[in-house]
């Protein structure tokens, strides 16, 4: 069974790549972590799914705007959880990543409707690509508010992509996804020049790729 990751290194970065183009006096995202106490609790990760359905019943109550769940689920497991997870992320916006993985036999499949060609002008032959990866799970895939591909092609570079190709067709990134939940916007991507997310313009290279830059010391408390 894949581990399912607990790093939210992403999030940092999304909060990175904002903080160089709005003065928000407020940050909007809220990082969730399984800190010691949990894990006391409940014994080590990953937990069945319907505890991750419960906390996003809870978020829903406390009335965030949308979720993004920064691990893998891919591979279905035994029980209710799948089904339990399913069902709540009808109720709120829930983002999914996604990967890259070429030894990947059995991908499951991606839907059409996440295909954003529509959206991207420009040049596409630098996008970071793939044929095959690490898909969510059909009966999550079907309910959820985006998917978006958490890789990048240097990560000794301060760079992520906007815009990926898997397979034949253009799809976002989990920081391109974030960002258009967060403006209530879909994107419009002119690859080396730029991106129009509602009130950001994010400048892109050949590759669709926008820069962040980390704080001098951890933000996190």
């Amino acid at each position: 069974m894949r581990l399912e990751m607990k790093i939210f290194c992403l999030l940092l970065m999304i909060m990175c790549l904002l903080s160089t183009l709005t003065q928000a006096a407020e940050n909007p995202f809220i990082a969730v972590f399984i800190d010691a106490k949990t894990e006391k609790s409940l014994g080590p990760f990953p937990y069945d799914r319907l505890k991750t359905a419960q906390v996003i019943a809870k978020l829903r109550e406390y009335g965030a705007k949308g979720v993004v769940i920064k691990y893998f689920i891919d591979q279905p497991r035994l029980g209710s959880g799948d089904d339990a997870l399913a069902l709540e992320i009808k109720k709120i916006p829930v983002l999914l990543q996604a990967q890259f993985d070429e030894f990947e036999k059995t991908p499951n499949p991606l839907p059409e409707h996440f295909n954003i060609s529509d959206q991207v002008q420009g040049n596409r032959n630098n996008l970071l690509s793939g044929k095959s990866g690490w898909i969510p799970l059909g009966k999550l895939i079907q309910g959820c508010a985006g998917i978006g591909f958490v890789d990048i092609a240097n990560p000794n570079k301060q760079l992520v992509p906007l815009v990926v190709k898997y397979q034949s067709i253009l799809v976002p990134s989990l920081w391109l996804a974030i960002l258009e939940l967060l403006e209530d916007k879909k994107a419009k991507i002119i690859i080396g020049k730029e991106a129009t997310i509602g009130n950001l313009v994010i400048p892109l290279n050949e590759a669709g790729e926008a820069s962040y830059e980390l704080p001098a010391k951890d933000i996190i408390n």
